[in-house]
This record gives C-alpha cells, sequence and structure tokens, in this order.
C-alpha cells in the first residue's frame, strides 16, 4: 500500500507541474519577506518540510514556481537573509536556474475589535526578469475574520491574485525545449526528484562510473536538479559522455528507477522513480 502511495503521489505531483507548464512556462522563484511589529521574517521556509505561506496562493495563480526546499544542502543562515537586495536575489536565482524573481516584502498591520480581527498587508518590491529587467510592484490589501491568522490568509490571497496577474503580463511565456545552458559543460538532469536520501544514492551511483571521479550540483529549476560531473577538471569527450550517460542508464539501483528520458546539447535527461 505504501508503494502505490508513493506512485499516486508521484503521479499527482507530475500532473500538478504539467498544468502549471499550460499556463505559464518560465520558473518564478519567490523572495517575499514579511515585516510585521517591527519584526522582519526570512522569505525561507521555516522548516525543510514546508513552503513560504505565499507558496501555495501564488502556485493557485497558474505560476511556475520554484521550492527553495528542493535544493540539497543550501542553508538558510546563507541564502535566506530577512531582506534581499535585487542584486542578491538575481544571484540566488542563478542556483535554481530561476529566470525570474518575485523580491520584496510585504509590511502587515492587525487590530482587532471584539470578535473581529483586521490585518492590512503592504507589498513592495519587483519583479526581476533576465538579463536586467526590474519592475516595481505594490499593493495593498485588507481583509476581516474571526481570527488574525484568516484575515492575514484572505488578504495575501488578494495580494497573490493582484501580483499574479502583473507578472503573468510582464514575463516570458515562450516554451524553451532544451534545458537550461548555465555551465559550459553538459550536465546530468535528474527530474521528479524524489527525496535527499535518493540524491545522495544517486551521486553514489554516478561516482561508481568509469571516468566519472567528483559530482557537483549546478542548478534547480521545475523539480529537476542537475549535476556536474568532474567539476574541477575540462569538458568529457561527446564520446565520453554518451557512454557515461549509456552506463548510468543501465546501472541498477536499489528502490530506484532510471530512465533516460532524452537529450539536448546542454546534457542528459532522466526520470526518476522511487519504489
Amino acid at each position: 500500500m505504501r508503494s502505490h502511495h508513493r506512485i499516486l503521489s508521484a503521479i499527482l505531483f507530475i500532473a500538478v507541474l504539467l498544468a502549471a507548464h499550460s499556463a505559464f512556462s518560465a520558473p518564478v522563484l519567490l523572495t517575499v519577506a514579511d515585516t510585521e511589529s517591527g519584526q522582519t521574517e526570512t522569505w525561507w521556509p521555516h522548516k525543510n518540510t514546508t513552503d513560504s505561506p505565499w507558496f501555495d496562493l501564488f502556485a493557485r495563480q497558474n505560476l511556475d514556481l520554484i521550492r527553495p526546499t528542493a535544493a540539497p544542502r543550501l542553508s538558510p543562515a546563507v541564502y535566506a537573509p530577512a531582506a534581499l537586495t535585487n542584486a542578491n536575489a538575481r544571484t540566488l536565482a542563478s542556483l535554481f536556474g530561476a529566470q525570474n524573481v518575485l523580491n520584496g516584502q510585504t509590511t502587515w498591520s492587525c487590530q482587532s475589535d471584539q470578535s473581529r480581527h483586521s490585518c492590512t498587508g503592504t507589498f513592495s518590491g519587483y519583479f526581476l526578469q533576465n538579463p536586467r529587467s526590474e519592475t516595481p510592484l505594490a499593493t495593498t490589501a485588507t481583509a476581516s475574520a474571526e481570527t488574525a491568522e484568516l484575515a492575514k490568509l484572505l488578504a495575501r490571497n488578494q495580494i497573490a491574485v493582484e501580483l499574479s496577474s502583473a507578472i503573468l503580463s510582464l514575463a516570458q511565456t515562450s516554451e524553451k525545449d532544451e534545458l537550461p545552458d548555465l555551465i559550459s559543460k553538459p550536465v546530468i538532469v535528474f527530474s521528479s526528484l524524489p527525496d535527499a536520501d535518493t540524491l545522495v544514492q544517486l551521486r553514489k551511483a554516478l561516482k561508481s562510473i568509469i571516468g566519472v571521479e567528483d559530482v557537483a550540483e549546478r542548478w534547480i529549476a521545475d523539480n529537476a536538479l542537475a549535476i556536474e560531473l568532474n567539476p574541477a577538471q575540462p569538458a568529457l569527450s561527446d564520446a565520453d559522455f554518451s557512454r557515461i550517460v549509456q552506463d548510468f542508464a543501465s546501472l541498477s539501483v536499489p528502490n530506484l528507477i532510471i530512465r533516460h528520458t532524452r537529450s539536448t546539447p546542454q546534457g542528459a535527461l532522466f526520470e526518476i522513480v522511487k519504489y
């Protein structure tokens, strides 16, 4: 039953990704911090298993969003200061393969009157696009509810709807058939990576192949993780890279299905399924 549940979850997750791609193909990284009562909370998720409070609200508006929690070994202490400059947001986005970033801060003010709570959120920030486009965005929303948490949720939703509409009109929506070309070497790309333990297994499997001495994560986007082979050495020849791809596709890794789905000049894409 557990394996069936995992397979069903994977199918549902892939369906959600496909639906998002049909609406908006350029992935967006959210770096939106919250400030309330003079305290600013980081835009980074509080726990490795949860997303930013903005994530689901923006995702419902058919934006293709990047999950920071999907990036292995990125420390919030290093990559998640409470508020990012636009320059730092762009630099961070390159680690995720993000083409677009919504960077800014939302300031909250809440008041209580007997059994009702009213919260106002004011967003101020920028929508950043490659190569250097910066569009200022600002909006304010107020909502009332029985609890302050619900009032903030309703106000967040209003802000997400308005900003998503602006983003959809600004962002480039052209489909790209090739993998992101962020480094000069071809890379191994894992799609639908189930969890961090799976990544450890895949790294070990790659390094067991003749000609692979070391591996390094290079970018992450759309639930796909790119691995560079022999990062401290010159690029492999086309023949050596093709041989490694074939050897990797034929490996038997416990509890994993490794399927070579396609290749481009930027690298080879593998679908990873855990059972």
